[in-house]
């Protein structure tokens, strides 16, 4: 018998390529238990100790799919019973287990030779099903199912009472003769038939996000994480990388190989995904080279990032043929809602048995970081006129701090300016201001002062150059009769170093043009004398005075030339009497709805100029250098008590300030009234008791005012007269997927008769391209062209010139990431997370990736092929076995005298 201490393994043949294994084990039941595995030839091993005593033993064997069945024996350890033990061993080995001594691919082989059905490709398997034909309602034959139970017993019976004298052998094998002949008839009756169809690899969906904050470069803090991360990338050499540039790295990398082993064992199906879901390649076939070169090239330019649609299309596109599973290479950030996370789409991959596993990209950790995104300023500046940059900041994880800002001259530690806001918006403006004392070409830097704890500090300087220009402005002021505003203004303008002033009075003698030496003796009459001016100031003029010819120069001056307008108004002329005359085109108001005020109004109590949110950013209304609150300085000054009230502006017009109690339908009277006409610019005062600033101050406020104010209408003049050909874009700031709009503008004919022109568009750090602008309206003088969308980053843009092939004054904007896209910085884990445990899947930070292909499941083959059917029913083998168990059941019965 077996020895009390040994143990025999009964060691059956293994399954060729599939790795099954069957086996048996024997052990003392006091013993714990142990599995053994298969070798190639069938062997017994034996060790004797010669004890004798009575044990139990269990039988432990294993089928191929891991089941495990017990049986047990009782017997002695008597070395005279090894040879029965044997035997036994020998049947349990028969009856129990499904020992595969023709292996599965052996016997496919051979039922495939035997029906004649084609071998099976290389990736290719076969899914065989015993099918049965019901000729009234289709399916399993329920009927004769029934009719055969019935039968069975009704055989049972009859040899149970017509062979009770037989043998119980004999009675045995008539009976199972004659019910193998039933079977086989209903078999035939039923329709019998083999399904062989060919199946191919599982599919596996591999996605991969490409929206724009997969282009973001993480910071890893977090202790679990950090080290491996580091580890990761010093090993692929990679100083520093993007989520998109690291999900490129885990896929392709040559030691880990996952896209491979991937493609290897699935029918690998590649998407991107951002807004929309699209197919990485566009062939739509199997093969990973085409998928490889596609991965190389994604870009981080998707404009929002959407899963949970995009996932609800994949479910869509494989219904009916459910993959493997879906790998989804992402930092599990959705800028639109949270109904549009991985995990909203979760349910309804469980409901369709599709585990989700995601590769968690970037870091989940809050960052803390501050961004200078543009800054923009005057690219023409004047010396000692206020020079204002106003730089935009993006935050993310800095809230309830003040940020602090510095402006600087490139290559200088003088700080010019600082401010310090408390932001309430994202992004936010700081704004910096300066006066320029230096002539030149300035380059200007501003700084945004770190934050306790910021991931990077990189992004928190812009540059940004001015021309500072020592300019004379040349002024012509016309006023009819010297009231109170002509009596200040005059001796202010004069004595400016910066402006070059001409006066004409209209009610004045010929002793006023002769001894003073501002006067002239006329308004200009010719279109050159008037442009030889900057700025024009009209006050309370009488029409009458001018020639039909000087309405059209002046606004050409406006118009064509870039020059700037300013109307005083007064009780008498301007600016009512414009209406229906060629300057009511200039006018920024409606004069059908200018009336004067009551005269006990303008005697009662007077008003305060008050900026509008338009006045309080322009740098020409700033009276003061702070920059806090710049409104501060118009709350103190003197009321004024007479102005026209103004009941509409023209549409495009732009009301600067407003009186603080006097209103209209529309709101508060407007006093202040700016608009841009053609090249040139217009300002329109709807009071002339602005001289009242002088009380208790003279000129601080007064005189700055006037000053800044001529700085900012002559500036497009100026412009023009330094560069007759000007290029701009219609906006400063884009987001990627809108187009930007160049312009250029020709002036004084140059251009000539060229129908394009070509202008560089440079990237900040990046190439150069080459645009054409095409001519454009009926002046023959408007360029314009519209280019593409552009990568993220900072540009500029000039007129392409053999004398100048570097840029001089150039065209800036810039190309950003819509800020719903990066409002959230850090990986959203956390969802992936749930996502994977409401689908059954898995979660992977990227470092965990290679463990990504040994726990995929297998998935389920897909059917290629229709199934064919091999008829079983009316072939010749049933014929025979039926006529065989006929004719052996007759023997028997005539061998034993049974009727």
């Amino acid at each position: 018998m077996l020895p009390g201490r040994g143990r025999n393994r009964f060691l059956l043949h293994r399954r060729r390529r599939h790795l099954h294994f069957a086996s048996v084990q024997i052990q003392r039941s006091q013993e714990v238990p142990s599995c053994s595995r298969l070798t190639r030839p069938v062997t017994l091993l034996h060790k004797a100790t010669g004890r004798t005593d009575q044990v139990d033993y269990h039988i432990s064997y294993f089928g191929n799919h891991g089941g495990r069945r017990k049986a047990c024996m009782r017997g002695g350890l008597s070395r005279g019973k090894i040879h029965a033990t044997w035997c036994w061993l020998f049947l349990a080995g028969v009856c129990f287990i499904p020992c595969r001594v023709v292996t599965v691919n052996r016997l496919q082989r051979l039922i495939e030779w035997y029906f004649e059905v084609p071998t099976a490709e290389p990736g290719q398997g076969t899914a065989w099903e015993i099918v049965a034909r019901d000729t009234t309602a289709g399916g399993l034959p329920g009927g004769l199912v029934g009719l055969g139970m019935l039968g069975i017993a009704a055989i049972v019976w009859l040899y149970r009472r017509q062979g009770r004298s037989l043998p119980r052998g004999t009675r045995a094998t008539l009976t199972a003769l004659r019910v193998a002949s039933l079977l086989l008839l209903l078999l035939m009756v039923s329709g019998l038939a083999l399904s062989v169809q060919r199946t191919g690899l599982p599919y596996l969906v591999l996605m991969v996000d490409t929206s724009a904050s997969m282009g973001s470069v993480d910071q890893y803090s977090s202790p679990t994480y950090a080290e491996p991360a580091r580890r990761w990338l010093a090993e692929k050499k990679l100083a520093e990388a993007s989520r998109l540039e690291i999900a490129k790295s885990v896929l392709l990398d040559s030691r880990a190989n996952l896209l491979r082993t991937l493609g290897t064992r699935y029918r690998l199906k590649a998407y991107t995904f951002d807004d929309t879901v699209a197919p990485l390649t566009s062939s739509g076939g199997d093969e990973l080279q085409p998928v490889e070169q596609a991965l190389k090239e994604l870009q981080p330019n998707g404009i929002e990032t959407r899963p949970a649609p995009c996932l609800q299309k994949i479910y869509e596109e494989f219904r009916g043929a459910t993959p493997a599973g879906i790998v989804l290479l992402t930092d599990g950030v959705a800028s639109r809602s949270a109904s549009e996370r991985t995990s909203a789409a979760a349910e309804q991959a469980n409901l369709q048995a599709i585990p989700i596993y995601s590769v968690g990209l970037g870091s989940s950790d809050p960052e803390r970081d501050l961004e200078l995104t543009d800054v923009l300023a005057e690219r023409l500046a004047i010396l000692g006129d206020p020079l204002l940059f106003s730089a935009r900041v993006r935050s993310w994880g800095v809230k309830d701090e003040k940020v602090k800002a510095t402006l600087r001259r490139v290559g200088e530690t003088e700080v010019l300016a600082t401010a310090e806001v408390q932001p309430t918006t994202n992004p936010f403006s700081i704004e910096l201001l300066t006066v320029p004392q230096v002539e030149g070409d300035q380059e200007y830097e501003i700084t945004i002062v770190p934050v306790t704890g910021e991931s990077t500090v990189e992004n928190n300087s812009l540059k940004s150059s001015v021309s500072v220009r020592r300019t004379k402005i040349r002024v012509l002021l016309v006023e009819r009769a010297p009231r109170w505003e002509f009596r200040h203004l005059k001796p202010l303008l004069e004595r400016d170093e910066m402006i070059e002033l001409k006066t004409v009075l209209q009610d004045s003698d010929i002793d006023f043009v002769q001894e003073d030496r501002t006067a002239l003796a006329g308004y200009p009459t010719q279109q050159d004398e008037l442009e030889k001016f900057d700025v024009v100031i009209l006050g309370d003029v009488d029409l009458a005075f001018f020639n039909p010819q000087s309405f059209a120069h002046l606004r050409s001056f406006v118009a064509e030339q870039g020059g700037g307008l300013l109307l005083i108004a007064g009780e008498k002329h301007n600016p009512k009497s414009f209406q229906g005359t060629p300057l009511e085109v200039l006018c920024p108001v409606d004069l059908e709805t200018l009336t004067l005020p009551a005269r006990e109004v303008t005697l009662g109590l007077g008003f305060q100029l008050e900026p509008t949110p338009d006045g309080r950013t322009q740098t020409f209304l700033r009276l003061d250098d702070q920059m806090a609150d710049p409104a501060a300085l118009w709350r103190s000054l003197p009321d004024l008590h007479w102005a026209w009230n103004v009941g509409k502006c023209k549409p495009g017009a732009v009301t600067l300030a407003v009186q603080s109690n006097r209103f209209s339908d529309s709101g508060k009277m407007p006093v202040l009234v700016w608009q841009r006409f053609g090249a040139g610019q217009v300002l329109f005062h709807a009071t002339d008791e602005m001289w009242q600033w002088r009380q208790g101050r003279e000129d601080a406020v007064y005189g700055r005012y006037w000053g800044q104010v001529l700085r900012q209408l002559c500036r497009a003049k100026l412009l023009g007269a330094e560069r007759t050909l000007k290029l701009t874009s219609d906006r400063p700031v884009y987001t990627i997927g809108e187009s930007v709009r160049l312009m250029a503008r020709s002036r004084g004919g140059v251009g000539g008769e060229a129908e394009t022109l070509v202008a560089i568009v440079e990237r900040s750090g990046g190439e150069r391209r080459r645009v054409t602008l095409e001519r454009v309206g009926e002046s023959g003088s408007q360029y314009e062209a519209v280019l593409p969308m552009e990568p993220v980053g900072q540009y500029q843009a000039w007129i392409e010139s053999a004398d100048s092939p570097s840029p001089t004054d150039p065209c800036r904007f810039r190309v950003e990431i819509p800020n719903r896209e990066l409002r959230e910085r850090a990986g959203n884990h956390e969802d992936l997370r749930e996502t994977a445990r409401i689908t059954h899947g898995k979660f992977y930070h990227w470092t965990e990736a290679g463990q990504l292909a040994r726990e995929l499941p297998e998935g389920r083959p897909v059917a290629e092929t229709a199934a064919e059917l091999i008829p079983l029913w009316k072939r010749w083998e049933l014929v025979v076995l039926l006529l065989a168990c006929l004719t052996a059941e007759w023997l028997i019965r005539k061998r034993a005298r049974l009727a």
